[in-house]
């Protein structure tokens, strides 16, 4: 029995030992293969897009197909639209010295509805689905006052406020709360 007991220690700390050298292993790896600066400004931009489609369920099904007192997820029973939000934009590099960067992000879809800046394509569309400009932004870093510099925005960008933000892959669930619709959106 003793011996088994003993084997089975063996065993285990062997294989704990190999597993804790595969991952140092690794990490060095990754340490060794850092990525290189891109070569012009131009390479950091990045262009990208998310789809936001969706059901709200209702058992009652009511007969102007709304769900009472809500917002972004009005329509009951019915495949929705939500968002095609295409994004186009450069970070700064905060190893630099003075970098300039950008972010534009338009959106379409029923959303857009309840997020158009105030005057900025109010009347573009009275149908359910709608274009926005989200975000039109310039950042600026500067290696002004301290080590890690300091950064400037200027532009449309979205509130810091709140929980829930416009995009999708930022919430954890599909509808938004009363908060969100009617605190910071009013």
């Amino acid at each position: 029995m003793k011996n088994l007991t003993s084997s089975r220690w063996i065993y285990g700390a062997g294989f704990i030992a190999l597993t804790f050298g595969l991952l140092s292993t690794g990490a060095a790896r990754a340490d060794d293969a850092k990525p290189a600066a891109p070569a012009k400004w131009s390479d950091a931009i990045t262009v990208g897009g998310q789809l936001d489609v969706g059901i709200t369920g209702n058992p009652s099904s009511p007969d102007d197909n709304r769900n009472y007192g809500r917002l972004y997820d009005d329509l009951s029973n019915t495949p929705t639209l939500n968002s095609l939000l295409l994004t186009m934009q450069r970070p700064t590099d905060p190893k630099s010295a003075y970098d300039l960067g950008f972010k534009i992000q338009g959106m379409i879809g029923s959303d857009a509805r309840y997020t158009h800046t105030l005057g900025l394509l109010d009347r573009a569309s009275s149908h359910q689905i709608q274009f926005d400009l989200v975000e039109a932004k310039l950042l600026l870093h500067t290696p002004w006052l301290s080590d890690g510099g300091i950064d400037f925005t200027a532009g449309q960008f979205v509130t810091p406020l709140g929980n829930e933000v416009i995009d999708p892959s930022g919430n954890t669930f599909y509808s938004h709360s009363y908060i969100y619709d009617l605190g910071l959106h009013v």
